[in-house]
């Protein structure tokens, strides 16, 4: 939502053979990250059970009237994506940087904004959805991580970019008559590129995908959810 990140909440829940100097590491770790980001770890809670699982809690601040939200998106915006999508499966979702300099930056450009964490062809439902608009999404314009490259078949590249998830890249909009000036700007503040993505429609709900030969499909629901259980489990 374009916020600086303030406080968080940690509750660990460790089986009680786990070494101490272990539990230790891993607030060591934590604290390391959030001093990384300006956030404080205020406390939280540390319970028995099997195995280890970590529940986070966070804060962040937006100046007022200034969060993004995935409800101020206009048709004919613009839709961009940070980074590169997909293989997050192949262990990127543990090592990724949170684009946090970039939401504070985004407070001045964009309509909407959303964290992709359910994979674009989810996320950018949300933000359709909640500003009751469409969107054309451009596939030849996606860009694919290293990762998907490295991994996966070349017919399955794209669907890996769609629906992967935890990328954590974030997808926004930008108003088209800002689009140009918000470009420079984005290039002298940043080394990594953003990427448009495609635009939004006017028809409510309504998610159409073009190919590199102008083929204009609905993004099927059905055909990714399909994917994304097969190759989920």
């Amino acid at each position: 939502m374009g916020g600086e990140p303030r406080w968080l909440l940690v509750d660990v829940v460790a089986s009680p053979d786990m070494a101490m100097e272990e539990l230790e590491a891993i607030y060591r770790g934590m604290s390391e990250l959030a001093g990384e980001t300006g956030a404080t770890i205020i406390g939280g809670d540390l319970s028995e059970s099997d195995g280890l699982s970590l529940h986070v809690f966070g804060v962040g601040e937006t100046p007022e009237g200034r969060a993004l939200l995935r409800s101020t998106a206009q048709t004919n915006d613009v839709l961009v994506v940070t980074g590169s999508l997909g293989g997050s499966n192949h262990g990127r979702h543990l090592t990724f940087k949170p684009r946090l300099a970039e939401g504070v930056f985004l407070r001045d450009w964009a309509t909407a904004l959303i964290d992709l964490s359910d994979g674009l062809a989810t996320d950018i439902r949300h933000i359709c959805g909640m500003s009751e608009t469409g969107a054309l999404i451009n596939l030849p314009e996606i860009p694919i991580s290293p990762d998907v490259h490295a991994h996966e078949h070349d017919h399955t590249k794209l669907m890996h970019a769609l629906t992967d998830g935890e990328d954590y890249e974030l997808l926004f909009t930008v108003s088209p008559e800002d689009f140009p000036a918000f470009t420079k700007a984005w290039d002298a503040e940043f080394s990594e590129a953003c990427h448009r993505v495609g635009m939004l429609l006017p028809e409510a709900g309504v998610i159409k995908t073009i190919d590199a030969y102008n083929t204009i499909k609905d993004l099927d629901r059905k055909a990714f959810e399909h994917f994304r259980t097969s190759h989920h489990h």
